[in-house]
């Protein structure tokens, strides 16, 4: 299995996009060159039988700056948005071993975990997959797993006191039953999951893994290391860093329309 560790670089200030965010369309683009970067590494891998030392790399924005400071409100808009649900919901078509988990967000929720089991009673669970903290997003890419498998899974929420939410109701989800296609497996660092907008960002490069994994039928499975870097790959600071607002600005914007 192929392991890939990338670095998002964001330069850019933010602009409203009709129909999608922003900040989601960084992140496919960011997500979706990353991905096609590996893809013949992993191939020429798998065919050569050799399993190749994890892959260090980072991908930085190659569009042209523009002038000025970063459009503070837009990136306050982008917050609110994140931070009251309104975001895109991901899609993801179930691979040989993986399928996407998702769940409505529930109220006052901060973390969620989640419990994974081929019975719908809960008496086994698989293996990683017991109470396991997936932090404040309402989606997630279940892996490892059994092809042409039946699984159940549910959540639960927390506060930020660690207060019990209450669980969700079980839902089904199954895994492809073929022995082909290309699987994306992601991991994020904190810099995502400790981020406000991190149920949008992880929404959208789970988008993108959909995206690139209809387009290959060859059987291999990448996992990638995701986080965010407020530096570009040369160490240098980056200036009109995305995200940088306060929650004086959000106030300020008040609820998008």
């Amino acid at each position: 299995m192929q392991k890939s560790i990338f670095t998002f670089d964001q330069t850019a200030p933010l602009k409203r996009t009709p129909g999608r965010s922003a900040l989601s369309r960084t992140m496919l683009i960011c997500a979706t060159v990353l991905v096609t970067g590996q893809i013949g590494s992993a191939q020429s891998a798998q065919i050569n039988g050799d399993e190749s030392p994890p892959l260090l790399g980072s991908h930085g924005s190659r569009g042209r700056l523009e002038p000025g400071e970063a459009n503070t409100r837009a990136i306050a808009r982008e917050m609110a948005d994140s931070l009251a649900g309104r975001i895109e919901e991901p899609e993801m078509t179930p691979t040989r071993s993986s399928f996407l988990a998702k769940w409505p967000a529930m109220a006052g929720a901060s973390s969620y975990q989640l419990d994974v089991s081929t019975s719908p009673s809960f008496d086994s669970y698989v293996t990683g997959y017991k109470d396991r903290d997936i932090g404040n997003t309402t989606s997630h890419i279940v892996s490892g797993l059994e092809r042409g498998t039946q699984y159940y899974y549910r959540v639960r929420a927390y506060d930020a006191a660690g207060a019990d939410g209450g669980t969700s109701q079980t839902i089904r989800a199954a895994t492809a039953n073929t022995s082909s296609g290309l699987v994306i497996t992601p991991s994020f660092d904190s810099t995502i999951t400790s981020d406000p907008r991190s149920a949008a960002i992880q929404a959208m490069i789970i988008s993108a893994i959909q995206a690139y994994q209809t387009l290959f039928s060859d059987p291999i499975t990448v996992t990638i290391y995701f986080r965010f870097s407020g530096v570009d790959p040369t160490g240098k600071p980056m200036d009109n860093l995305v995200g940088r607002v306060t929650p004086q600005s959000i106030r300020e914007i008040g609820t998008p329309t």
